[in-house]
């Protein structure tokens, strides 16, 4: 019988994932090769991560990609990544 990782708990008496909140979505820049920088968008699951990689890039007007369920974009866009997750009530 399998186990919840988080409890413990025989699958059939977990209760974790009607419990678990949604997982934090973190927005932050860092500085890459020449002190240019790129704004990481972390956290998104896999299928939220792909739709929304193009809307950002075209949004932002930059070049991306996407890498390890992150989107890394060119430039400092925090605020408008900011703004874009919370019209869709993810952020």
């Amino acid at each position: 019988m399998k186990q919840c990782p988080l409890c413990n708990l025989p699958e059939p008496l977990c209760q974790c994932q009607e419990e678990q909140p949604s997982h934090a979505i973190r927005v932050y820049t860092e500085k890459r090769k020449y002190d240019k920088p790129v704004t990481i968008v972390e956290g998104l699951t896999g299928r939220q991560c792909q739709e929304f990689f193009k809307q950002l890039k075209s949004l932002c007007a930059c070049g991306g990609a996407m890498k390890e369920q992150r989107i890394e974009l060119q430039g400092d866009h925090r605020e408008r990544v900011q703004i874009f997750l919370q019209k869709h009530q993810l952020g």
